[in-house]
């Protein structure tokens, strides 16, 4: 398999497992803050393997820019708690709505 490929096929994989995510979560019996734990685990090990394997980033890239970065982990964290409590309190397709709707 070509190098493009392998991209393309990990690319599929990662778009499915995140688009699926919303079904799983609707089938698990757990509190809504676990399931996001448990979520966030297999997506970081997912990924975790491509990052191994790219070349390291230039040195002084990302540090600059190290407050842009919390905040953007601020404001991920709390779309995605948000997400994940309203699975427990409405349907999928409601909640799913609800987190792709732009301001």
């Amino acid at each position: 398999m070509s190098s493009s490929a392998a991209h393309y096929a990990l690319l599929g994989l990662a778009t499915t497992m995140c688009s699926s995510a919303g079904t799983v979560f609707a089938l698990l019996y757990s509190p809504p803050f676990l399931k996001a734990g448990y979520r966030l685990t297999f997506q970081t090990l997912f990924q975790l393997v491509p990052w191994l394997w790219s070349p390291p980033a230039p040195p002084g890239g990302w540090q600059k820019h190290y407050p842009h970065v919390i905040f953007s982990g601020i404001c991920l964290g709390s779309h995605f708690s948000s997400w994940v409590y309203s699975l427990e309190h409405t349907s999928l397709t409601h909640s799913l709505l609800f987190v792709s709707m732009h301001p």
